[in-house]
């Protein structure tokens, strides 16, 4: 059986995106040496990802393949 890791980027007061899926916050935290604190080593690590539509929707052009769940209709972009 395979290990399921639960992995959230969310803020100390528990918001993890806005109503519209931004998570723009992530990107106003200061990092000018452009670390990822381990985050490509543990993605690496990860054979498999389930996300949300909005996530989807994000990160399509990133050219990775994934799983996505949605009640919404879908079409191909």
């Amino acid at each position: 059986m395979r290990k399921i890791i639960l992995y959230i980027a969310m803020s100390l007061n528990g918001k993890m995106a806005k109503k519209n899926g931004s998570a723009a916050w992530l990107e106003s935290i200061p990092n000018p040496e452009n670390i990822d604190y381990g985050y490509n080593v543990f993605y690496e690590s990860c054979d498999t990802n389930l996300i949300g539509y909005n996530t989807y929707k994000q990160i399509m052009d990133w050219e990775i393949y994934i799983y996505f769940f949605t009640s919404r209709k879908y079409s191909k972009p």
